[in-house]
């Protein structure tokens, strides 16, 4: 799921009510309701990928195991930072957006209520207040969509060298399968070496990206 589908997507679905009669606390709660339902949905498949991750984990400890065992200090060290990585990634990922949506309810909030003022004091019209309101809201995305595609542009090339890793990962992964099925002890341990270099590699852009995500207001 892309960063602009937790707040983004609120922030169109915000401009549907202001369509119709409404009032402030209307507009907030539709908001509302649609960001809780990203976040949520975020949040599920990234338990998911916990989920699917310790299998794997669980199945490749069963291999070292018995292809050298002197390796399985190492690959649970490798794991374990993998995993807590990942974690921080997630916590600041739903960290980010929450000051972010904070931010924009009372920015909405502000905006709301001057415009409210100007239509009491008959400056303008309900509908030029919808219309502002609208406005406001597409602007905010244009915004959220720019400091987005701005990360992605900054880790570009990190990325596509990880694309690579994960490639070679999944190669040495493909050799490992074939050394067992061979009884190919030399080779598995072989594969288990390199792979356990490429996950280094992988956890190094994850700790990057952790990095360079923390200077981008989503």
């Amino acid at each position: 799921m892309s960063p602009i589908s937790l707040l983004g997507s609120s922030v169109v679905i915000a401009a549907e009510p202001i369509k119709e009669k409404g009032s402030l606390e209307t507009l907030i709660e539709r908001i509302t309701e649609k960001y809780n339902e990203r976040i949520e949905t975020r949040t599920e498949f990234y338990n998911e990928r916990v989920e699917k991750a310790t299998t794997r984990s669980d199945r490749m400890l069963e291999i070292i195991n018995t292809v050298n065992p002197d390796l399985v200090d190492g690959f649970t060290v490798l794991q374990q930072e993998h995993s807590f990585i990942h974690e921080e990634i997630f916590n600041l990922n739903i960290s980010l957006r929450a000051a972010s949506y904070d931010q924009f309810i009372i920015e909405l909030t502000e905006y709301y209520n001057q415009l409210l003022a100007k239509v009491s004091k008959k400056e303008i019209t309900p509908l030029e207040m919808r219309e502002s309101i609208r406005t406001f809201l597409e602007e905010k995305r244009s915004e959220m969509i720019a400091s987005i595609e701005a990360y992605k542009e900054a880790i570009a090339d990190a990325k596509a060298d990880n694309e690579l890793v994960i490639k070679q990962i999944k190669a040495n992964g493909l050799a490992l399968r074939e050394a067992l099925d061979s009884h190919d002890l030399i080779a598995a341990n072989d594969a288990l070496t390199n792979i356990m270099s490429l996950v280094a590699e992988h956890i190094a852009y994850d700790s990057y990206k952790l990095n360079m995500l923390q200077n981008f207001p989503f």
